[in-house]
């Protein structure tokens, strides 16, 4: 229901032969934000470099028009976390789960 370029876009949501739920989302490529923020903990230099003061804050920003969006629209994200933002090779941000 949700179209943001921030938010990943899922497809397909339901009940399997196996009584369980699921849903299918776009499949990403990148990173989750806890591992770019574990890496830049850690002193890695090219993840610093990588990501700028300037960089995490575009990123910031980004989830907040997409949480924004989603609450415009009726939509609580309940587990919204690092580890539930994708960041991929050119910048694109997508909130997850």
């Amino acid at each position: 229901m949700l179209e943001h370029p921030n938010i990943v876009p899922v497809y397909d949501i339901g009940v399997g032969d196996d009584q369980l739920p699921y849903f299918t989302m776009k499949n990403l490529g990148g990173e989750n934000l806890q591992a770019i923020l574990d890496e830049m903990c850690r002193g890695n230099k090219s993840y610093q470099e990588k990501y700028s003061l300037g960089d995490l804050l575009e990123i910031f920003i980004k989830i907040c028009d997409a949480v924004s969006y989603a609450h415009s629209e009726g939509i609580v994200h309940l587990d919204l976390k690092p580890a539930n933002i994708q960041v991929d090779e050119y910048g694109q941000v997508q909130v997850c789960d």
